[in-house]
């Protein structure tokens, strides 16, 4: 089996990228107690620096600095993004690759998918067999890469046949894309239901709620495993993608994400103040160590994805803050980007936003 380095070096060549791969210095002294650096991942660091072109998956590559920035995120929600799962990818979007540094967990080393809203799900067990899956998958033609970008062939057919290079791992052998696998704990025994039919195989139509909702807004209802994500924030989209730095403790985000069946809206402090979770099962969940928003503060309801934008006005009032008036959209892979200029989109978005765009692909 090649060396990191050598599979590296190959992945550059096969999705067309400058091959910068030269050892840096890297100093370890300030990583969190949690986080135990490998062989494999100190090597990637020394390696890899955030501003290179994106690798894997399509996605830009984080140095360590920046790595240690973002796992500050981590560990509020342990079966979600546990803490020591560093990332060394990410999409723009709030998604990420990360690598799990916890010493003493059973899968120390191995790579993860920490999707935004499902959680952390192995791909592979090791960063060395991520990069050479990812190599093939691109060299069989199942993920195309243009420009910073990438494109996989259609979602379900792409499942099928980039699981075997990836060993087969949880992030491709579960059933349900939109639930995560936690494996990493000592006496873990993943519960989940497997995939065992081809995914390729027609499945069943969107539900009736999101056909509606596509209707209502002139878009296709998302194939099975893909989402459109729409995210409003009371500071600017870009402070999100390259300056959080800058971004208060107050700054309040809010994202629906609308999947082939279900829906869901998740409100957010950068703080980390509260949680609150609305979803098509027509609960809603408070996550919050104050008692003010866990029982005080009467939450609206949300009956239907199509009162999205009405809810964020609702919570304006409720918290008094002000969600600036563009929504930064994310849509399925394979979906041209024009989709957003649809005026049954813009309309339907109108009482919260004038403007509708795609920050990250912008």
């Amino acid at each position: 089996m090649p060396t990191l380095v050598q599979a590296l070096r190959a992945h550059l060549r096969t999705i067309e990228r400058p091959d910068s791969v030269a050892p840096k210095p890297l100093s370890t002294r300030d990583l969190p107690q949690e986080v135990s650096i490998g062989e494999e991942l100190t090597t990637w660091f020394q390696l890899v620096d955030g501003a290179d072109a994106d690798l894997a998956w399509g996605m830009q590559p984080l140095s360590l600095t920046d790595s240690l920035k973002h796992h500050e995120m981590a560990g509020e929600y342990p079966d979600y993004w546990p803490a020591g799962f560093l990332p060394i990818l990410m999409d723009g979007g709030g998604s990420y690759v990360v690598v799990n540094c916890l010493s003493g967990s059973p899968t120390y080393g191995a790579v993860y998918d920490m999707s935004e809203g499902v959680g952390c799900t192995r791909i592979s067990d090791s960063l060395r067999a991520f990069i050479i899956a990812s190599t093939q998958e691109a060299a069989q033609g199942l993920r195309k890469y243009s420009g910073e970008y990438s494109t996989t062939i259609e979602a379900r057919e792409y499942l099928d046949k980039a699981g075997p290079l990836f060993g087969n791992s949880h992030y491709f052998a579960r059933a349900d894309m939109s639930a995560n696998v936690v494996d990493w704990m000592h006496g873990a025994r993943p519960e989940f239901k497997r995939q065992t039919t081809p995914r390729a195989v027609a499945g069943p139509p969107a539900s009736p709620e999101i056909v509606r909702w596509a209707g209502i807004v002139g878009l296709p209802p998302p194939e099975r495993d893909d989402r459109y994500t729409f995210r409003l924030s009371t500071a600017p989209v870009e402070q999100h993608y390259f300056k959080k730095s800058k971004l208060s403790p107050q700054t309040a985000s809010i994202a629906a994400e609308i999947r082939h069946e279900t829906w869901t809206v998740r409100l957010t402090r950068e703080d980390r103040l509260f949680m609150v979770t609305w979803s098509s099962s027509g609960n809603v969940a408070v996550n919050s160590e104050q008692l003010k928003y866990q029982r005080m503060i009467k939450w609206p309801a949300l009956p239907a994805i199509e009162g999205f934008p009405a809810l964020v006005k609702q919570l304006e009032a409720l918290l008094s803050i002000k969600f600036l008036p563009e929504v930064d959209a994310s849509l399925p892979g394979s979906a041209p980007a024009d989709l957003l200029a649809t005026p049954g989109l813009r309309e339907w978005l109108k009482p919260c936003a004038s403007k509708v765009g795609s920050y990250i692909g912008s």
